[in-house]
């Protein structure tokens, strides 16, 4: 593929620099970094060292440190106890990355419950969300398991607070947000949209569908470069995402609110197959490198 020519490359460069920086660091991230921090984590992490930068970046390292309890207490404090999040959790434990090899194996699957029942009752104002379980699961794949709950700690409470409280005030505050910085940021995709008379819930439930699971539509490597950037700048980065695979898709949001306008397709059969294209856009980003310029483009100016 012409976009991972010279790819390795650039990982290559990257390893380097960040391990010079994590050379340098204590552990602790203070004001001083956050620029240079955030220049290399907007150009990648090498796989190898993707656990270790994230978690220093959402501060569950010092999460952990902070905590009077460890993953291993907390599991033999929870072991037989019933949660009120249990069936919830064995029935989405099915459908989290059913075609993923690893959770084809019963531990695997045994793990990510874990992690989900010893946060929900360790964290009872939260519990337990959908959305957590496809969260849950990409961390297992990249770290050990308790990393993966303490990182979960931090995503929930610090990195995106409120996005996974039952009330799902979060989620629903920025999607609101982000129909509002689609017509500021992108005025010729918002009028194709306005064309297509999309009705706004159906526009909100495909972005809360990218939203509650971060995007994990995305292709692995693509949605691991959108991860890194969130981890450190948090929910702007959801924005910046979504107005990116928006551009790249203008020109045929664009080429059906034509037909519309000539009377080529139904207004009610060209709304249906929108929302078809607006929630397979993920999955089309397979260029995780003109998908990060173009979420990071100074043409998108500064994002709240």
């Amino acid at each position: 593929m012409a976009w991972s020519e010279g790819y390795m490359e650039t990982v290559a460069q990257q390893r380097v620099r960040w391990m010079a920086f994590l050379g340098s660091n204590s552990g602790v991230l203070d004001d001083s970094m956050r620029h240079k921090i955030k220049l290399l984590m907007r150009l990648g992490i090498p796989p190898e060292l993707r656990h270790r930068v994230w978690r220093l970046t959402t501060g569950s390292f010092a999460k952990q440190r902070r905590a009077n309890v460890t993953y291993d207490e907390l599991l033999r404090r929870y072991e037989g106890i019933p949660s009120p999040f249990d069936d919830q959790i064995a029935k989405d434990l099915r459908r989290t990355l059913p075609k993923h090899a690893r959770y084809s194996s019963e531990e695997a699957r045994r793990a990510l419950e874990r992690v989900l029942r010893a946060y929900a009752l360790w964290h009872p104002t939260v519990g337990y969300c959908q959305g957590m379980n496809f969260v849950v699961a990409i961390l297992l794949l990249i770290m050990a398991e308790e990393d993966a709950f303490w990182l979960l700690a931090a995503i929930v409470e610090d990195v995106l607070p409120g996005f996974y409280h039952p009330s799902l005030i979060g989620v629903n505050t920025d999607t609101n947000v982000l129909h509002d910085l689609i017509a500021i940021k992108l005025p010729a995709v918002w009028h194709s949209l306005q064309i297509l008379q999309l009705e706004r819930d159906a526009l909100t439930s495909v972005f809360v569908s990218w939203f509650m699971c971060l995007f994990n539509q995305l292709p692995s490597e693509s949605m691991l470069r959108v991860w890194d950037m969130l981890l450190f700048e948090g929910s702007k980065t959801l924005f910046r995402t979504s107005l990116a695979l928006l551009t790249l898709n203008a020109k045929s949001l664009a080429d059906l609110a034509t037909a519309v306008e000539q009377g080529m397709i139904h207004s009610d059969d060209a709304a249906h197959e929108a929302i078809g294209l607006l929630r397979d856009m993920p999955s089309h980003a397979v260029d995780c490198n003109n998908l990060m310029t173009i979420a990071t483009a100074g043409c998108l100016g500064s994002i709240p």
